[in-house]
């Protein structure tokens, strides 16, 4: 569900909505016949009702309006049609005024209220004499007017009121005979016509003004589709309503009353769509952004009757009654309150969090934002995922994992008016060239790389450079700063042009580099009337340098923009090589690889190979040519993977290349018990089991056996889930290690051997991704300059380290690949010098020698100056601050950035232990000094000195100090103000806000040398000192 219950208990109906600058009110008539109201502050709702004075209302519509004095009036229907009005000078304080006397009909009636000059309101109501019109100047009830024109005689009817211009009135309603709209207009004197195409006999009516003098109407047809009509015309100007078409949806619309927002010519729609009696129907929505936007449904669990809509400058709201037996309101979007606990796994299954606090999947904007906001306001953790295929704990949080897969549309409407003329590239090789609009693509960032390309695919355009797949979100890829090959250019995050960023309270940012902008600087209207007055504007360079691949440490991006190009082909030629032969031509001058027209050039090192002194290699070099497609896509290495029933057949050849086949179906068996899930699949399978188990017996070396036995277990293991194929086949390489090499090696030729491909642009450098992985690897990739020999220096390591243990029987279960990169302008980016070689090994997961494999290559990283890729440090250990701070010479700049985003590190939400262990989320809070070996007893005297660097208070309630043998003490309920310390005694005593006390009966600080350590409330280290210093 997308929304949230605020309580109580109403009827079917609608409820009212109204904004008056920062803040927000709610009504809906409860079953007890009183009138609730809910308020906002700043975005953040009370989520119980409280009540407007007096009771005895009719179960019926209401409706409300706010003055720009910042006035409020409610008005509803009592028992025996009377008219009740209350009235509040600010939205906190109500008064109910002296009823009206009326006779308004209750049921399925409405009323409508409109303001024709900021201090007079007119309501409308049906009652026995026709549509009454009751004025009001403030508080003050003014005398009776006569019924709208030609009136009487309509029965309960759901009326709609606005004023588009000053002095003028539009008042409409269902004719019940012949369906057609009627509009009352208001210009001096009222008229009346009948205007539009029949609508449902009890539809509602929602009518908006979205500029001067221009009004839209929507109503709901027989057929369940949404209808809508515009008119533009001044007082004395006649109006002519001209329907305009609204994108049908999947979900038929019940009778109701839909609701509609504008923020100048943008308007937001809504509606309820069919459901159950008790699970209720959607929220279905519609944008208006120069073009109507086709609809999206949120899961909603809403009841028949009508919606309430309003913004403010902290976002969209929008109300509904709930479906059932129980009625209370629901409220949309709702935050981190609409989401339950859940599993949370990456793509690799090496990080699992069980359960998290929540698992969120916003489908728009506002939810979002209204996630992230909630989050901060609530003290909760926020870590976004996409297609979580990071190895590393980068997405780890046990508070509220984000998943953004269903953010994944194109943006385009009403981006390219704010445009500057002629934007330069970012392509270094293009001079400063002028960028036509058609090569700017504005998407949410949640979109996979695959279906990013088949929109891109259908418009004739590519991507200039992408990495080794496309099954990853654009986020993902962008955050991380995935590569691929091409040397020439930088990575894809460097292809982003803008940035729509959701930060912290839910603030949104639009951040473009200064040296670069798509957008005016000087002029930010039209962009702002794009985006709305609640997102920031900036052009800034380190800001745009920051968050660009920022980790998902300063926020959620919600979209980019992004430069591509005209479509285009690449030819790749694979040749065969061995190391000692490439090596040198590694290097450039004569005999380089590097060679013009080359625009990607990649090595893979047969993993099979490398327990010899010269490993075979296969060199990999594209160029652009005009020639069509011919052959299948490029070599993917996840996705080889992914091939699950090619795996296990190359199992079987293996075996026989060692001339061992014998050996491989057993080693399979008991691989299967240790695999329960995969047993499970198997035995479901009729007759499977005893096949396999005769076949291991009586045939084992058959050649039959290997088609047999690979059919049946493909079929279970696909049952058993993504992971099953690859576990199984490292529980097999662990029973047989010499099958570990030829197994690799026959993965290197069949799937990367020499030849040549042709393939548009992104089929040869990210194929599309082959649907969830059968299996899965563990991967580990280390970022060298490739300015001199250091790189080469790290590959030469890692082979004589790969070769040695290969002596001793522990092998790389996978593949080891290098490319090379340009530079990248982001602070936080490994492609950090002119160009980067990229060195990355993958290894099945339950292969014994993978972890230790991995362990060394990255130690040997290390040691030869390169940096873990984020996503690619597959243990928590081996990425730390240390490395970080060696890594990256601009981290000052990235980290003031944070700090203005956190305001000063006191704002956490998306904060985890990673950022926490790569000193990417400094803390707030500093310990200063530990005072170990005091005058006198060190019992009397041992303190510790805790200052908080920032004007922000910091809650310390639940947080930890301990010493390095694990003396823990829990702070108490404790906040600690901005600016000020606070001394923790090791002692007994009482608490005071500037000393709290430990209470310990013996001394805790080792007088020769210790380490004091700050935890927050979820153990995550936010403060560390080490004595001797």
């Amino acid at each position: 569900m997308t929304t949230e219950s605020f309580g109580a208990n109403m009827p079917a109906g609608q409820p009212v909505a109204i904004a008056s600058g920062d803040r927000a009110l709610a009504f809906a008539v409860s079953t007890d016949g009183r009138m609730n109201v809910w308020s906002s502050s700043r975005g953040e709702w009370s989520t119980s009702p409280g009540q407007l004075p007096g009771g005895n209302l009719v179960a019926a519509v209401p409706c409300a309006v706010a003055l720009p004095d910042g006035s409020a009036h409610v008005y509803a229907i009592a028992n025996g049609g009377g008219l009740v009005h209350w009235s509040s000078p600010d939205g906190d304080s109500w008064v109910r005024q002296a009823e009206i006397n009326a006779v308004i009909h209750g049921g399925w009636n409405g009323l409508a209220v409109a303001s024709p000059d900021g201090q007079r309101m007119e309501v409308f109501a049906t009652t026995n004499s026709g549509v009454q019109q009751f004025s009001f100047a403030g508080d003050v009830a003014l005398p009776a007017n006569p019924p709208l024109p030609e009136s009487d005689g309509l029965p309960t009817r759901l009326l709609a009121a606005t004023s588009a211009s000053p002095g003028n009135i539009d008042v409409f309603a269902v004719d019940p005979a012949s369906r057609l709209l009627l509009h009352w207009r208001f210009d001096g004197a009222w008229s009346l016509r009948r205007i539009g195409t029949p609508v449902h006999v009890d539809s509602g009516i929602a009518a908006v003004s979205t500029e001067l003098g221009r009004v839209q109407l929507f109503a709901i047809a027989d057929d369940g589709t949404m209808r809508s009509w515009s008119a533009q015309g001044m007082a004395g100007a006649a109006q002519t309503f001209a329907p305009e078409a609204i994108p049908p949806g999947a979900w038929a619309l019940p009778v109701g009353i839909p609701a509609v927002v504008a923020r100048g010519r943008r308007l937001d729609l809504f509606a309820i769509g069919q459901g159950g009696i008790f699970n209720g129907g959607p929220l279905v929505h519609w944008r208006f952004d120069e073009e109507w936007r086709e609809p999206r449904a949120y899961d909603s669990g809403l009841g028949a009757g009508g919606l309430a809509a309003v913004r403010t400058a902290h976002g969209m709201d929008v109300f509904g009654i709930q479906s059932g037996s129980n009625n209370p309101l629901l409220h949309w979007p709702a935050g981190i309150g609409a989401y339950g606990p859940d599993r949370w796994s990456n793509w690799a299954g090496n990080r699992v969090t069980d359960p998290i606090e929540g698992h969120c999947e916003p489908t728009c904007l506002e939810e979002l934002v209204a996630i992230v906001r909630t989050a901060t306001h609530k003290g909760k953790r926020v870590r976004a995922v996409g297609s979580s295929w990071s190895f590393s704990d980068i997405a780890v949080t046990s508070g509220y994992v984000v998943e953004t897969r269903k953010l994944n549309r194109v943006l385009d409407a009403g981006f390219p008016a704010a445009l500057i003329a002629n934007p330069t590239s970012v392509d270094p090789g293009s001079g400063g060239a002028a960028v036509p609009s058609k090569l700017f693509v504005h998407v949410e960032a949640g979109i996979q790389l695959e279906e990013l390309m088949t929109y891109l695919d259908s418009e004739n355009l590519a991507p200039a450079t992408m990495g080794g797949a496309s099954g990853q979100t654009l986020a993902g890829v962008v955050s991380t700063s995935v590569h691929g090959s091409h040397f020439r250019l930088p990575p894809i995050s460097d292809w982003v042009r803008a940035i729509h960023l959701v930060g912290p309270d839910g603030a949104q940012y639009w951040i473009e580099p200064a040296d670069r902008p798509i957008t005016d600087p000087n002029n930010k209207a039209t962009l702002q009337d794009v985006l709305g007055p609640e997102v920031t504007i900036l052009h800034d360079d380190a800001w745009f340098d920051t968050v660009l691949v920022s980790v998902g440490s300063l926020g959620i991006v919600y979209s980019y923009v992004l430069e591509v190009r005209y479509q285009y082909t690449l030819r790749e030629k694979r040749t065969a090589e061995t190391w000692s032969t490439l090596r040198p031509r590694l290097l450039a001058g004569p005999g380089s690889v590097f060679t013009q027209g080359i625009v990607g050039l990649a090595v893979t090192v047969d993993a099979g190979s490398v327990g010899s002194n010269d490993p075979n290699c296969i060199l990999v070099q594209r160029d652009e040519v005009n020639s069509a497609p011919s052959a299948s896509p490029s070599f993917d290495a996840l996705g080889a993977f992914c091939e699950g029933d090619m795996l296990i057949a190359l199992l079987f050849k293996a075996g026989e290349a060692l001339g061992t086949p014998a050996v491989v179906l057993p080693a399979l068996m008991a691989a299967l018990e240790l695999s329960p899930l995969a047993m499970a699949a198997v035995v479901a399978i009729p007759g499977a089991l005893p096949t396999l188990a005769g076949l291991a017996v009586t045939a084992a070396g058959a050649a039959t056996t290997a088609v047999v036995a690979a059919d049946l277990l493909i079929k279970g293991l696909k049952v058993a889930g993504p992971g099953a194929i690859g576990d199984l086949v490292g529980r097999v390489l662990n029973q047989q290690p010499a099958l570990v090499g030829a197994l690799t090696t026959l993965l290197t030729t069949t799937f990367q051997g020499p030849g040549e491909t042709i393939a548009i642009a992104h089929n040869a450098m990210g194929p599309k991704n082959k649907g969830e992985c059968a299996t899965r690897g563990l991967g580990l990739e280390i970022a060298c300059d490739a300015g001199g020999t250091a790189h080469l220096d790290y590959i030469d390591a890692a082979l004589a380290l790969l070769r040695d243990e290969a002596a001793m029987g522990r092998m790389l279960g996978g593949w080891f690949s290098i490319r090379f990169v340009g530079r990248s302008r982001a602070i936080l980016s490994p492609q950090r010098t002119a160009m980067t070689c990229m060195v990355e090994f993958v290894g099945l997961r339950t292969l014994d020698s993978t972890y230790a494999l991995f362990a060394g290559l990255e130690a040997l990283g290390r040691e030869h100056g390169g940096i873990q890729h984020w996503g690619m440090a597959y243990d928590d250990n081996n990425l730390v601050a240390a490395d970080v701070d060696r890594a990256y010479p601009r981290l000052d700049v990235w980290k003031q950035t944070r700090r203005t985003l956190t305001r000063g590190g006191v704002v956490r939400t998306f904060d985890n232990h990673f950022t926490a262990r790569c000193g990417l989320s400094d803390s707030p809070i500093r310990i200063q000094r530990v005072v170990f070996d005091p005058p006198g007893s060190d019992i009397s005297g041992e303190q510790v000195v805790i200052v908080n660097e920032t004007a922000a208070a910091v809650e310390l309630s639940g947080w930890t100090l301990r010493d390095a043998a694990n003396h823990v003490y829990s702070f108490p309920t404790f906040v600690l103000e901005g600016d000020t310390e606070v001394t923790v005694w090791t002692k007994s005593g009482t608490d005071d806000p500037t000393n709290l006390f430990w209470g310990r009966r013996a001394a805790v600080w080792n007088n020769k040398g210790d380490t004091a350590i700050i935890m927050d409330e979820r153990g995550i280290e936010m403060a560390r000192f080490t004595y001797p210093q």
